[in-house]
């Protein structure tokens, strides 16, 4: 099949009798795409169908080029059996995101690429060889997931050999562990432990949160809102993929909870002189300037800008849960002791406690580890002491530092890392069982 075509000749030129000039056609206007297995990928505004652009280096590319700027035309689908376009099946859908998964002793190293939609996931398999393309006798498009769909292109990211992206019904799913439990019921989101986080956010913004794949953490900017300059999200959710990083037993990646300070509008991640750098293009406090913020390594700064404290929440478990024993006690909060190291900074540690399912925090105990105090910034002892035995729960009639299970939250106002936290409570006499409502 030879293609001649009109790229290089000025106008006027004279073309030779019975020659057919091909006018090749660049890619489309189109929603969103990716890059895979040489191709640009793109989905045509209808949300239906989508088209690949040429394999680089093939014949409709410049001499000048060296054929890359292939890439940027759209010939070969019209080889493709039965039109020259892929379409998505079943009523009700639309292509809401592209992405190549990875597959790891393969030829270029990529799988075949993954469309979203509202509600299913479609896997696009396709040879790079374009002369197979007429011949193909299996489905190019078989269905990988179904019942999880992503809500936009900028928050799914491909990390490891599995894709990790937010569902239209504002939850975090990972392809994978979707995949493995599809099977049984009730194929739930990876976003439990960060629902509050979650809540209040607009579902018709879903689609535009944003997503990035740095220090080897998932960043989920979520909560977005409209402003004059833009959708700006102002809420960060991390998963942190250390606990997977050693020699040993691999353990579950874990959700960091929230950051926050930023109001951002997109995520830009690459290597500059070959260090990988992520920038977040934000919106100032006053949402009315566009700025650039660094995203840093862990490690690499101890403050914000040199100036301002990087701060610090950790919420603890239940503690003394006997929910799973024959019966329950009711505890005094007694005393408790902190171990703290990197410290560099004077750090202001305030502690609260709550118990049962109180949505009232109380402060323990409020004071300032000074950086001085040793030379590596290592405190191995900080007490608590007892709580304050003033203050009650009037609604439940009982001492604040009294009940049946107990939570603590810790602050710190400068970078640090805990170390340990140990806490004591002691069993006192239960109060009679509570007076009968009033009828």
């Amino acid at each position: 099949y030879i293609q001649i075509k009109n790229q290089t000749d000025s106008p006027g030129a004279t073309i030779g009798s019975g020659v057919t000039v091909v006018n090749i056609p660049e890619i489309p206007v189109s929603t969103i795409g990716a890059y895979g297995h040489g191709r640009c990928w793109v989905a045509l505004p209808d949300g239906k169908t989508f088209v690949a652009g040429d394999i680089t280096g093939s014949s409709s590319g410049s001499f000048d080029a060296l054929y890359t700027d292939a890439v940027l035309k759209v010939s070969q689908n019209r080889w493709l059996a039965g039109g020259g376009t892929f379409t998505i099946p079943g009523a009700g859908d639309s292509i809401t995101a592209m992405k190549f998964i990875s597959a790891l002793d393969a030829s270029l190293g990529q799988g075949p690429l993954q469309v979203f939609t509202n509600n299913r996931v479609f896997s696009c398999n396709v040879t790079t060889d374009i002369a197979e393309w007429a011949s193909l006798t299996s489905p190019i498009l078989t269905e990988s997931l179904i019942g999880s769909g992503a809500a936009g292109d900028r928050c799914v990211v491909q990390e490891n050999s599995d894709i990790i992206f937010r569902a239209t019904d504002g939850g975090f799913r990972s392809l994978l562990i979707a995949r493995l439990d599809y099977n049984k019921w009730g194929n739930t989101p990876i976003s439990g432990e960060i629902l509050r986080c979650i809540v209040g956010d607009n579902p018709e913004l879903y689609g535009d949160s944003s997503c990035v794949s740095f220090d080897n953490r998932y960043l989920a900017a979520i909560q977005a809102k409209s402003a004059a300059r833009g959708i700006y999200k102002n809420k960060l959710v991390v998963l942190n993929f250390d606990p997977l990083s050693n020699l040993q037993e691999k353990k579950p990646t874990i959700w960091e909870g929230e950051w926050n300070g930023l109001n951002v509008l997109d995520f830009v991640t690459g290597f500059f002189n070959g260090v990988q750098r992520c920038f977040a293009v934000c919106l100032d406090s006053g949402l009315g300037n566009i700025e650039l913020v660094e995203i840093t390594r862990e490690g690499e700064l101890s403050r914000d800008n040199d100036a301002t404290g990087i701060s610090m929440v950790i919420e603890s478990p239940v503690l003394f849960d006997e929910s799973n024993s024959v019966g329950r006690s009711y505890k005094r909060l007694a005393d408790g002791e902190l171990s703290i190291d990197g410290i560099e900074n004077d750090v202001k540690v305030s502690v609260y406690y709550r118990f049962d399912q109180s949505k009232k925090w109380i402060l323990w105990h409020s004071g300032t580890i000074r950086a001085a105090v040793s030379e590596n910034g290592f405190r191995p002892r900080i007490g608590l002491g007892m709580p304050a035995p003033t203050g009650a729960d009037e609604i439940n009639n009982r001492p604040n530092r009294e009940g049946y299970s107990c939570q603590v939250k810790l602050e710190f106002s400068e970078k640090c890392r805990l170390i340990s936290a140990r806490f004591m409570a002691f069993e006192v006499d239960e109060p009679e069982f509570a007076k009968p409502l009033n009828a």
